[in-house]
């Protein structure tokens, strides 16, 4: 296993495993973005997830380093990579026509569906104006962050470190899940969306303790994220449309506004019947099962 890889370790001290985790995300995200090899837009996007994972990372330590220390290095990092956000709106575009054509693939609209997704998809998404100068800007803020990650104060032992991030990760999303669930606006939905990707990115690091148990539980929650963020995109794309920016004809704004109207509520519905699931237990239970994976007697080969 990598000394950057996005899993904390039986084998070592967590406080040493999650120092570690964060400085490779810092890391692979600066060289990604200083990459000259690299594509400009995937370089944004992969350095974007390292941030995502990072800042997660620092959710899970939260309650032992403090509000103050967490507010200061969560903001570091967020506002290091604001400045990427909006590289690959014109990709996800595409992309989300791509999905509905998936889903409505023998309704398509007038003139097709490539007629559509090449509309919306802006010449200048190759290699948007500044980019590089705002890689170089984001690597600078992203590198600032290392060296405060050895002076993040991770004084607890063993699971007693993660244990209180887990449970309070658990108890947002449950409180999010409860509050999409009883009235679904975008917001709510999206807030949902973000605790998902807590308790996925949380499995991950934790799923050492048992690779087969929480590796299938983190892939669930994965999946739970993708349904949230294809029904996010579709809220994106609307906005795209409302706002008159693309091409499009009357006849194919209507077509799409109509399959949107359509797809939204399967993805919702899978979202929910799938969070009931993996957010059932109540979060000190929740945390205390993964605490016992984490200290019982594991083999060794």
């Amino acid at each position: 296993m990598s000394d950057d890889a996005y899993v904390l370790r039986l084998d070592e001290r967590l406080d040493e495993g999650v120092r570690r985790v964060a400085r490779g995300r810092i890391d692979h995200a600066v060289s990604v973005l200083r990459d000259p090899d690299a594509d400009p837009v995937e370089a944004v996007h992969t350095a974007r997830k390292d941030v995502k994972k990072l800042r997660s990372t620092l959710r899970l330590v939260r309650p032992v380093i403090g509000e103050r220390l967490y507010a200061a290095e969560n903001a570091r990092f967020r506002d290091a990579s604001l400045g990427l956000s909006d590289v690959r709106d014109a990709q996800v575009r595409s992309a989300t026509v791509d999905a509905l054509g998936e889903r409505f693939v023998a309704e398509e609209p007038p003139g097709g569906w490539w007629t559509v997704r090449a509309a919306l998809a802006a010449p200048e998404a190759e290699s948007p104006p500044g980019l590089e100068e705002a890689r170089e800007r984001a690597a600078v803020a992203i590198e600032a962050g290392r060296e405060a990650v050895d002076r993040w104060p991770l004084g607890e032992k063993g699971f007693k470190l993660v244990a209180p991030g887990v449970r309070r990760a658990h108890a947002r999303g449950r409180k999010r899940y409860r509050e999409a669930l009883d009235d679904p606006t975008d917001e709510r939905l999206h807030e949902l969306r973000k605790r998902a990707k807590d308790l996925w990115y949380h499995l991950r690091l934790l799923a050492d303790a048992w690779p087969e148990a929480l590796g299938a539980t983190a892939s669930e929650a994965h999946r739970l994220a993708d349904l949230l963020g294809d029904d996010h995109d579709l809220v994106v794309l609307t906005e795209y449309l409302e706002r008159g920016e693309g091409p499009l004809a009357a006849d194919q704004l209507a077509h799409l506004r109509a399959l949107i109207a359509r797809r939204r509520p399967e993805l919702q519905a899978q979202s929910f019947a799938l969070a009931a699931r993996l957010l059932a237990e109540r979060p000190k239970r929740y945390a205390a099962r993964l605490g016992a994976y984490w200290n019982a007697p594991h083999l060794t080969e």
